[in-house]
This record gives C-alpha cells, sequence and structure tokens, in this order.
C-alpha cells in the first residue's frame, strides 16, 4: 500500500509513526485502522526493522495475512495466564526462546489493545522491563 492510497488522516497517523512516536490508533469499524497499521508494518519493514503484531483475540489476527499476527497470549507464552503474575513472569522470563523473540522485536504493534484487561498489559509491559 503506497502512502497516496492513504486518506490525509491516515498519511498523517504514518508519519507520525515513521517519527518514532507511540500511537493508539482508534476508530470505528471500517474507519481504516488496519489499513494504517499494515501501511506502518510495511514502512519498518522496508527499513529493516523486526515487527511484531500482537491481537486481544484470534479473530483480530484475522485481519492480517498469515503468519503475520499472533494472539497476545500465544505471542509471549502466556498460555490461559490463569495462574499468578510473578509465577507467569517467571516462567516467560526464562524461556529463552521468548528472550530471543522480544530482543530482536524493534516495534510492537498491538492491536484491539482496548479489548486487553489491565492485567495483560502489565504482564507484557512487565516482560519488556525484564529483558
Amino acid at each position: 500500500m503506497s502512502i497516496n492510497s492513504l486518506t490525509p488522516e491516515q498519511a498523517e497517523i504514518l508519519e507520525f509513526a515513521k517519527s518514532g512516536h507511540n500511537l493508539l490508533i482508534t476508530g470505528q469499524a471500517g474507519a481504516g485502522k488496519s489499513t494504517v497499521v499494515n501501511s506502518i508494518r510495511k514502512d519498518c519493514q522496508q527499513r529493516g526493522l523486526k515487527v511484531a503484531v500482537v491481537c486481544s483475540s484470534g479473530i483480530a489476527c484475522k485481519v492480517y495475512e498469515d503468519g503475520a499476527a499472533a494472539t497476545v497470549h500465544s505471542f509471549y507464552g502466556l498460555g490461559a495466564a490463569d495462574i499468578p503474575s510473578k509465577q507467569l513472569i517467571h516462567r516467560a522470563v526464562g524461556d529463552s526462546g521468548l528472550c530471543k523473540k522480544l530482543t530482536s522485536v524493534d516495534v510492537l504493534i498491538w492491536d484491539e489493545a482496548s479489548m486487553s484487561s489491565a492485567r495483560m498489559i502489565e504482564l507484557v509491559n512487565a516482560l519488556h522491563l525484564n529483558y
């Protein structure tokens, strides 16, 4: 997707992302959020950055091509996340594969973050702080 095919508002968001800002993109269904996210992904990849897309649900992952996105639970190896937070973090920090994955990611995109619990956001933050 070229920048020319984006609306002026979408192009502005892409330019903001290119300048290194953290973003929260909101809007109603059909507003073009996934179009913007895919443009950001493509731009980052063209610049040699490793991008990971995580989603709050498997349904949210379906707007991306196969393999481009994973659920938060899957990406971070949290499973059902039904054990105490300290145990989850301890288990995840001991996972060398996850450690390698997290240290290789330059840009993290969390699709449908508003559908995640505060606990899940805190867990992910703690994992990034521990790596």
